[in-house]
């Protein structure tokens, strides 16, 4: 089973590899990777390298490259990721989002950890079980930082080859939760409790958002959502970070408008879970 994959990432001190998986049901108004959210291959187009020299126009059988007001342009709807068009052109403004890998070519770039991340990894559910078997049978520790947003029918399977689960959570609120990701908290919140039960060890990694989530509210839920657990180890703040403009250009789309957490109010934030009580984990 080959896994379609956007980067390989590499701590050396920790002994760490990340694996950054395409596919991801939420739609998060902040996203900071939007090379993930759709599984299926994706092109990536810098419009500003392109030189208008129309060698990638012949390669596409359905006519996904157009010239619209004298300017090269990309229709994704007919774009069905192929690549075809990529080797062909001479400036290299045509490159795919990501590539396919069989879980024995990831698992030859793995250290000591292998950290599953996305996006939503079970998205590639398949893959994954294969992936998370092979890197047990190598004595290699595994981890799946997830969204919550997987069928719990997954969960069985994926147990006995998963020593942690960070959880991505966005906010404590289910109305805000579905207006700006479009996820319903309780479903999320429902498979959380499930790995809980079954004894697994967790970690919350709180998405840090001004004007969206930084709320006394937010931090009051995250506590609640800590002390109904009982194999939490605590919870680590992820504060927002918006990523370059030209990453979603590359991808034709709009970037968010979110505006970054400040130290000033991630301080004051870290400060109510502490106050809490909660143990927080540091990266």
């Amino acid at each position: 089973m080959k896994l379609e994959v956007t980067k390989i990432l590499q701590d050396r001190v920790k002994q760490q590899t990340t694996v950054h998986l395409k596919g991801c049901p939420l739609r998060c108004g902040w996203c900071d990777r939007p090379e993930v959210r759709k599984p299926k291959k994706e092109l990536l187009y810098d419009v500003e390298s392109c030189v208008s020299c129309m060698m990638c126009f012949p390669e596409c059988s359905l006519d996904a490259h157009n010239f619209v007001n004298g300017q090269h342009v990309i229709d994704r709807y007919k774009c069905v990721g192929c690549m075809d068009c990529t080797d062909a052109c001479p400036a290299g403004c045509l490159t795919p989002a990501s590539r396919t890998m069989s879980p024995d070519a990831i698992l030859s770039q793995c250290q000591s950890t292998l950290i599953l991340s996305g996006g939503e990894p079970l998205v590639q559910h398949e893959g994954v079980l294969e992936l998370l078997q092979k890197a047990k049978a190598k004595g290699i520790s595994t981890c799946i930082e997830t969204t919550g947003a997987f069928y719990p029918s997954q969960i069985p399977a994926i147990l006995p080859y998963t020593d942690l689960f960070v959880f991505r959570i966005m906010d404590t609120d289910p109305v805000r939760m579905k207006k700006n990701t479009g996820a319903k908290l309780d479903v999320l919140l429902s498979n959380l409790k499930k790995l809980d039960e079954a004894g697994k060890e967790t970690h919350l990694r709180c998405k840090l958002i001004p004007d969206v989530n930084m709320h006394s509210d937010y931090a009051a839920g995250l506590a609640a959502l800590y002390q109904s657990l009982h194999h939490c180890k605590g919870i680590l703040p992820d504060p927002y970070s918006p990523c370059s403009p030209a990453k979603w250009k590359l991808l034709d789309l709009d970037p968010p408008c979110y505006l970054p957490a400040s130290p000033n109010e991630t301080t004051a934030f870290i400060k109510q879970l502490e106050d809490a009580g909660i143990p927080l984990i540091t990266e």
